[in-house]
Formats: structure tokens, C-alpha cells, sequence
């Protein structure tokens, strides 16, 4: 498979993601707010279906980068591609081991809802019947980095189109103000730039047809 291929592959599969992942209830209670959240347990048992099924894998793990513990979350798709994410681990106490596994724990959940998007249920579990329109939030970092990416791939094809042109087009200033609802569709719309287009067959003249 070439590589334009792969990268199709792995925008489309990354799309289906998005639409299969569902908003993750809230099961867990913070002791000090006294308000419920989704725990990793929650987040995971969303999460890696979605992915699986659509030929990603999830692997986090603690790294040292300059001295300095940081918690790195990938998403590989089987083309060989990887959306990821690092984010820095601030323990006070690494002598206690219950401190240092929440705090591992933590940013491995809050890892996980920024680089794909996740939301959280509100706290009453109706959601889906609620009548008014939910906020919609601007892209995270990691969805941002991944249309910089495709907008790239697109550029090389047409050099007319940048992220100035596409963002001109959309009424915006920069890729943050993009709202999360259009990310797919956009992200759909750039790979269909880059599909090779089949040259239309000339139709055949009658005497053509004769011959």
C-alpha cells in the first residue's frame, strides 16, 4: 500500500472512531467536590472497542524526557500511522506509591478524553433527552495537530490551499477556533482532496462505434 493510501486509511478509520466513541457515563465520586466523574475503567471499556474495531491499538506508558516523568498515550492504526500525546507527571510524593499510581492513573484518563475528544455524560445521566443544544467546544490540541497534518498532505497536491485558504473559507482566525462538531466532517472533505480522481471516459463518437 503506498504511503497517500495508508494516511487515507488511517483518516477514515480515525472518522469511524470518532463517530462510535459515546459519551461515558459517570460512575465514580470525588470525595472533595462531592461531584461524580468517569474513572479510566469508565473511559476504557468505550475507548477500546471503538478503536479495535477499527484497527487501532492504545498503549501509555511512563517515559523520562529531560529528567522529567512524563506519560505518553499512542493510538496506532495497523497502517503504521500514530496519533499521540505526552503530558508531564507532577508528583509531589514519589515515595508513596498510592499517590503516584493516582497520579499515573489520572493523567492516563485525562490523556485519553483530550486526544480523542471524549465527553463526559452530564451529571443526571439524561443527556440524550435533554432539549436544549449541548456547547459545542473548540478542537484539542490533538485533533488540531491531526488536521495540520492532512491540511499539509493537501498542500503538496494543491499548492493554493493552506491553512490560511481553508480558514477564510470557514470564517475563522487559526485551526483553534474550529468547533468540535466540524472536525469530522473536515477532516472527511480533506481526504476526499486527496483521493485521485478517475479521468472521465471521452464518450465515443458514432463513427467510432461503427468501426
Amino acid at each position: 500500500m503506498s504511503e497517500q493510501k495508508q494516511e487515507l486509511s488511517f483518516y477514515d478509520d480515525l472518522i469511524k472512531v470518532q463517530g462510535a466513541l459515546e459519551s461515558v457515563g459517570k460512575s465514580s465520586l470525588n470525595p472533595h467536590f462531592k461531584n461524580k466523574y468517569a474513572n479510566l475503567t469508565d473511559i476504557l471499556a468505550v475507548v477500546k472497542p471503538a478503536l479495535n474495531n477499527n484497527n487501532f491499538f492504545l498503549t501509555q506508558k511512563v517515559l523520562i524526557k529531560d529528567g522529567s516523568e512524563v506519560l505518553r498515550t499512542e493510538i496506532t492504526h495497523k497502517s503504521g500511522q500514530i496519533l499521540d500525546s505526552e503530558a508531564p507527571l507532577n508528583v509531589a510524593d514519589r515515595n508513596n506509591p498510592q499517590k503516584y499510581g493516582s497520579a499515573i492513573t489520572y493523567m492516563r484518563r485525562y490523556s485519553l478524553t483530550a486526544l480523542l475528544g471524549i465527553e463526559e455524560e452530564d451529571d443526571d445521566g439524561q443527556k440524550a433527552t435533554q432539549q436544549k443544544a449541548p456547547i459545542d467546544r473548540p478542537l484539542n490540541p490533538a485533533e488540531i495537530a491531526t488536521l495540520q497534518k492532512i491540511i499539509d498532505k493537501v498542500s503538496e497536491v494543491d499548492p493554493n490551499f493552506s491553512i490560511v485558504t481553508m480558514c477564510e473559507a470557514l470564517k475563522v482566525k487559526s485551526l483553534a477556533e474550529i468547533k468540535h462538531n466540524r472536525f469530522n466532517n473536515l477532516i472527511s472533505r480533506l481526504t476526499e482532496m486527496l483521493t485521485p480522481k478517475e479521468p472521465k471516459e471521452e464518450p465515443k463518437t458514432e463513427e467510432a462505434s461503427n468501426e
